[in-house]
């Protein structure tokens, strides 16, 4: 099995990448100040390694960049990806927000028709506080093919239409209410349209409202979906408290689809309760050259696990599953297959080889579960990078 996955590597592993230093502090090896200019000067597929300091957002449209930040990389302004096409990848990894203040309606972080498949990891954004006019949000994005939303912390809220995307082990929340305007508290994370997975323990958690003295404002829902499909396989969603109201955890408008797994956890106007329906959930991490990538699965006692890792490719369905893989169907091999224990998932790991040429290789994971309560599923679709 290690050398299959080896072999992995061996076939999807890139061409060495054009590597660009980022450092503010103009420190050894450094080729450029600032982001913007990085940004507008590497070509599509180019890694830009950004060490800590801080940074000015940037404008990217037309083009696919792996960008790997980390602690201390903090940025201003608004971080715009758009117009990429399917074999046009992007990676924002690590970054920063100082603050949520804009002074003009829209995203921190906006991402919009990208039919290349987008991964956002450890992305920390603080609530948009202090401010009588609220008009930015922490996660705008429109028109995504694959986005996939990993260890983040979007604290100004999230708005996604016509979206195909995975949340997991990632939390969001909305802004509690503010007084000038009275604004209300609002809604973690807003759906119009497309497809949305949400796993690994994340949090959605609506704003607070206020109710009594001289201000009234209602409270901010976990979720709404709005003629979209949302699929919560794990996690909290949570509506804010305080308003003359509670809202629902998760509110619905239009024609839309919720499924609420057994391990979810609901808090709004009906109380706290949980989910219904028995779902298998996925959950990876990312690792460093000479590290392993990881992919575990979370399912019932005894199911059978069919644990599947391939190179990226565009969303796909299986007759009789209900949910998509994001793997190439050309190229993938089993990585794990056995039967889910009480005491551990079933799991597996890839050993990435020690070689700077494989910065920025995504493997998709995805599973198939089957078993007496769980019926024949898959998964959540789970992308892991090389950083």
């Amino acid at each position: 099995m290690r050398a299959l996955l080896v072999v992995a590597f061996a076939v999807g592993g890139p061409a060495l990448s054009q590597t660009f230093i980022v450092d503010a502090a103009n420190g050894p090896g450094t080729n450029f100040l600032d982001l913007p200019p990085a940004v507008a000067a590497a070509p599509s597929g180019a890694i830009l390694e950004v060490r800590p300091g801080s940074y000015t957002g940037f404008t990217m449209s037309g083009k696919g960049l792996t960008i790997l930040g980390g602690p201390g990389v903090r940025v201003t302004g608004v971080v715009s990806v758009s117009n990429t096409s399917p074999l046009q990848p992007t990676t924002v990894r690590g970054l920063q927000w100082t603050t949520a203040q804009l002074t003009a309606l829209g995203g921190l972080l906006t991402l919009a028709n990208c039919a290349g498949a987008v991964t956002l990891s450890e992305i920390s954004q603080p609530p948009n506080t202090g401010s009588a006019f609220r008009f930015s949000i922490g996660l705008w994005a429109s028109s995504c093919s694959q986005l996939h939303v990993r260890d983040c912390s979007i604290l100004a809220a999230a708005s996604l239409v016509n979206c195909h995307t995975v949340i997991e082990s990632s939390r969001i929340q909305g802004e509690d209410h503010t007084w000038g305007p009275v604004w209300p508290g609002r809604t973690a994370l807003a759906l119009t349209g497309g497809e949305t997975q949400l796993c690994g323990g994340s949090v959605l958690q609506g704003g607070h409202g206020r109710y009594g003295g001289l201000v009234t404002a209602p409270a901010g829902s976990g979720v709404t979906v709005n003629s979209a499909e949302f699929r919560a396989i794990d996690g909290w969603i949570l509506a804010g408290a305080g308003g003359p109201l509670t809202p629902l955890a998760v509110r619905t408008t239009g024609v839309s689809q919720v499924r609420l797994g057994t391990r979810v956890g609901l808090a709004g106007a009906y109380g706290p309760n949980r989910g219904t329906l028995v779902m298998p959930g996925l959950t990876g991490t990312d690792a460093p050259s000479g590290g392993p990538l990881r992919a575990s699965v979370q399912t019932e006692a005894g199911d059978l696990v069919i644990l599947v890792l391939g190179l990226p490719g565009p969303t796909s369905m299986l007759l009789g599953l209900q949910d998509p893989f994001w793997i190439d169907p050309a190229l993938h091999l089993f990585a794990a297959i056995g039967l889910q224990s009480a005491t551990g998932p079933v799991s597996a790991s890839v050993p990435v080889p020690s070689s700077v040429s494989f910065r920025g290789t995504r493997l998709n994971w995805g599973a198939v579960c089957q078993g007496p309560l769980t019926g024949f599923q898959v998964t959540n679709p789970v992308v892991t990078t090389v950083y």
